[in-house]
């Protein structure tokens, strides 16, 4: 994955804002930086939320990850997408095609068929899951590392490692809404 700095990403995308053609010194985005450097941050969570939402574009974000398991319950990595945990996968051929997302913890707590297993997320933002076989016990569970694949949004530091599609989406992104481009100054209010 490329590395660009939060100040080629701006550069880039003034320079789209600016156009082509005619006078640049005419443009009314020359030397908007601030505005540039103020939009980043939206732009970048409007773009993450689109690409882990389009399920032509999920690739992008997917990253397999070692959890640790206590009692069966795991830290999520950083930048893991909660919304999107329905779409994580479990990387074990035993149990992989046996797991099923329960999005509520208390349908997780519930006896159920144990045929599958099951995983979900708690008020604390920890991962839970119950094996195939297992029934719901706060005390027990799997204890130990487990490969997963799931979608990790890159975070916002700088330098950014993203995918190129997603840097070319942000700094469009910063382009358009320096223009005022009606789709982005939607989303953008959506977003602040």
């Amino acid at each position: 994955m490329p590395t660009y700095t939060f100040a080629e990403i701006l550069d880039r995308a003034e320079q789209i804002a600016a156009g082509v053609g005619g006078d640049p010194q005419d443009s009314p985005v020359v030397d908007n930086g601030l505005t540039a450097e103020a939009l980043l941050p939206h732009v970048w969570q409007i773009v993450a939320e689109r690409t882990a939402k389009d399920p032509k574009r999920q690739h992008l974000l997917r990253q397999k990850q070692t959890l640790t398991f206590t009692n069966g319950v795991a830290n999520l990595p950083d930048g893991a997408l909660t919304e999107a945990l329905y779409l994580l996968s479990f990387n074990d051929k035993d149990i992989g095609p046996l797991m099923s997302w329960m999005p509520h913890m208390f349908d997780f707590q519930r006896p159920v068929r144990t045929m599958i297993g099951s995983y979900t997320i708690n008020e604390s933002g920890k991962l839970l899951i119950r094996k195939p076989g297992e029934e719901y016990d706060p005390e027990g569970g799997h204890t130990g590392d487990l490969d997963v694949t799931l979608i990790i949004v890159p975070g916002l530091t700088d330098p950014v490692t993203a995918p190129q599609e997603v840097i070319d989406d942000v700094i469009a992104g910063v382009a358009g809404a320096m223009r005022g481009e009606e789709p982005w100054k939607a989303l953008l209010a959506k977003a602040i």
